[in-house]
């Protein structure tokens, strides 16, 4: 118990509480402020529907698609390409 009563453990626990609250504030500073402007996002569902013991279908990336363009939030512009079209730039860029 004698390291509670030193005064250089006490100085040294504020003084990196001190440094951990500067940079810690200074991370939210930059984080909390910034708003993201026509960020590019693509949604590629390319799987089939697969067939349930009952014989119906479950396509579990029509469901995903639905939910993701009905949501108010989404109220980005929206493009749908082709399979060939993105088929097509994928492989120019990579």
């Amino acid at each position: 118990m004698k390291m509670l009563t030193q005064k250089m453990m006490w100085l040294g626990m504020v003084l990196v509480l001190i440094v951990l609250t500067v940079f810690g504030a200074a991370m939210m500073g930059s984080v909390l402020g910034s708003k993201p402007k026509e960020v590019p996002v693509a949604l590629v569902i390319l799987d089939q529907p697969a067939e349930l013991p009952t014989g119906g279908t479950f396509a579990i990336g029509e469901m995903i698609r639905e939910k993701l363009l009905s949501s108010p939030a989404m109220w980005i512009p929206r493009k749908r390409l082709g399979k060939d079209w993105i088929n097509a730039n994928i492989t120019e860029r990579w």
